[in-house]
């Protein structure tokens, strides 16, 4: 973990606490990038009187207690429906590759060299999957909580919307989870969704994320909205509050349930892989758009080479393949205009 994967962690902290508190936090937590072995967190646990940060500094669990206002710990819920200024950024399934998150963010406006916020009035959206595959998942966290703040007093917005691997994490499947986590569950002596429940800062944040939302007349979710889940007929303030009901239920219950399963099937919208099977008409996706009052989806889940326009600019894929580390794209509307934008920051029209 080197110095600038700790300092978003530490921007939360400073937003409240001050620069003192920042230095005691930066000190007990900076881990030479030279130190051999895993190297982790921090994970902020609530405690009644204070907070307490672990981490994993080259194979060893450490902790260190910290001031009850160190950090937020308190995240309402977010809401479903959002108006923009008509400059709307868009990108999904980072998977672990942090640093080419950074190198996408700033080669794109979206950050600067010191990785805060320089997209203005702007909507940057995660469509889901930061968890999992890669090893440098909790450093993009807290970068993203730190960007949520500093995005709100630029008048712009951050949002992070939760995916299947984000849900699998928080009810326990593990299947895809870093080597490097793993390794941390075993320090910890207890799962690894343990570390994200309700008495975490991460816990609460992730827990206040919606799953689907619109902006605008675009609606933005991980996987899409099927033919199946849109009869359901359900307002998008339902859908995220069930959504985030399941993270608390055991994960046999969510997929027997016959409530809560439709969120967590192979047809909901975080596992949605319809759109790229060819199995729907333009007429079915503006039949599930006219629904929700929208007139395209953006999604993620689905691995692409580069951004792409389906059903004649009713689909936009965003899952640009970022999980492999090497590439990755945004998308980019501009007063309803589409734009490719590569890793390099050149643009393209769609």
């Amino acid at each position: 973990m080197t110095k600038k994967h700790i300092v978003a962690a530490c921007a939360i902290a400073a937003s409240i606490s001050g620069c003192a508190a920042v230095d005691s936090f930066m000190s007990e937590h900076y881990v030479s990038a030279s130190d051999a072995g895993i190297n982790d967190g921090p994970y902020v646990f609530i405690e009644q009187d204070n907070l307490l940060s672990a981490r994993v500094a080259n194979n060893e669990l450490t902790y260190t207690q910290l001031p009850q206002d160190s950090f937020p710990t308190d995240f309402p819920a977010e809401i479903s429906s959002y108006k923009s200024n008509g400059t709307v950024a868009v990108l999904s399934d980072i998977h672990g590759q942090h640093n080419l998150f950074i190198t996408l963010l700033k080669n794109n406006n979206i950050i600067d060299e010191e990785e805060n916020w320089s997209f203005g009035d702007g909507h940057f959206v995660i469509t889901g999957d930061i968890f999992d595959r890669g090893p440098n998942v909790i450093e993009s966290l807290w970068l993203v909580m730190k960007l949520e703040k500093q995005a709100e007093m630029a008048g712009g917005k951050v949002h992070y919307l939760l995916g299947n691997h984000e849900y699998m994490v928080l009810l326990g499947d593990e299947r895809y989870l870093n080597d490097k986590y793993l390794k941390t569950a075993e320090l910890f002596k207890q799962p690894y969704k343990d570390l994200f429940n309700q008495n975490t800062v991460l816990g609460r944040w992730l827990r206040s994320k919606a799953t689907v939302i619109k902006i605008d007349d675009t609606i933005y979710t991980h996987g899409g909205l099927s033919p199946s889940f849109s009869k359901h007929k359900q307002p998008l303030d339902l859908v995220n509050n069930n959504y985030r009901i399941t993270i608390d239920m055991p994960l046999k219950e969510v997929r027997s349930s016959p409530k809560y399963g439709i969120y967590h099937n192979r047809v909901s919208p975080v596992w949605y892989r319809g759109y790229f099977s060819g199995e729907l008409t333009v007429e079915q996706v503006a039949d599930i758009l006219k629904q929700y009052g929208a007139k395209r989806i953006v999604v993620g889940h689905t691995p692409q080479n580069e951004i792409k326009k389906l059903s004649n600019g009713q689909i936009f894929a965003v899952d640009t393949s970022i999980q492999t580390g090497e590439s990755g794209q945004i998308l980019f509307f501009k007063n309803d205009v589409a734009i490719r934008a590569k890793l390099n920051g050149e643009r393209e029209p769609l």
